[in-house]
């Protein structure tokens, strides 16, 4: 037998990091596991990014890993840091899927973390929802490099709630543009996102073999003139 997944999740108590409590001698066993192929992290205690460091083993010899999710649980200054470089040194380049929504990440942490990614050449899903990916150019540019790079094979991509503006729809759209297997685009709640910025979302539409099938744009503030201009980039659009 063999453990597939592992989910950590709604702690109540605040553990401490120690070779003496529970987290320590647990995460280390964690480690010798080489099969495991799903990760989740809800309401977690990250113990400031420190539990990736504990796990480094983990993500150094396992080659089987291709789903982590790591929802509402707190990062801590340094957590992204880390994350991204047990990333780095993951031993699979055969990650699927990425979620993390709600982290209340940094927008450094998050260039840092997609920057980590660039070897993960048939990553399908990238959620970043409720990260701070639009304070800070920095992470738009590592996402569009990313996406004209190695995730070429990205069919979901999840930014919704993240503060990009026009600037970093702008850094976006050309990589957009390219993704030909991209089927799936979440931009809700994205109130800074001006009509500038949905005529360059708009116009992803305009390439008419876009394998765009499902565009989410709740929650924003799309006046006339960007609604004009979906709906002249539609008439071009043979699969939205």
């Amino acid at each position: 037998s063999y453990l597939a997944a592992l989910t950590i999740r709604h702690f109540t108590q605040p553990l401490e990091l120690s070779v003496n409590d529970v987290m320590g001698p647990f995460l280390r066993g964690v480690s010798n596991n080489k099969s495991m192929r799903a990760l989740h992290f809800t309401q977690a205690p990250l113990l400031g990014g420190e539990i990736f460091t504990m796990m480094d083993q983990f993500f150094k010899n396992n080659y089987q890993l291709a789903y982590i999710t790591i929802n509402n649980s707190d990062f801590g200054i340094n957590g992204a840091r880390l994350f991204a470089s047990a990333l780095t040194s993951c031993a699979t380049k055969t990650l699927k899927s990425i979620e993390l929504t709600n982290n209340n990440i940094a927008g450094e942490g998050v260039a840092d973390i997609v920057k980590s990614l660039s070897k993960q050449t048939h990553l399908q899903r990238l959620d970043l929802g409720g990260t701070h990916l639009g304070h800070n150019n920095k992470s738009c540019v590592a996402l569009a490099n990313l996406l004209q790079s190695s995730a070429k094979k990205m069919r979901r991509l999840s930014l919704g709630n993240t503060g990009i503006g026009d600037e970093g729809i702008e850094t976006l759209v050309p990589a957009l543009k390219q993704c030909i297997d991209l089927k799936r685009l979440f931009l809700d709640r994205n109130s800074s996102i001006t009509t500038l910025g949905w005529e360059s979302i708009a116009s992803v539409l305009e390439v008419p073999t876009h394998p765009l099938k499902f565009l989410s744009v709740c929650e924003n503030n799309i006046d006339n003139t960007a609604m004009a201009a979906f709906a002249r980039f539609l008439l071009k659009n043979h699969t939205l």
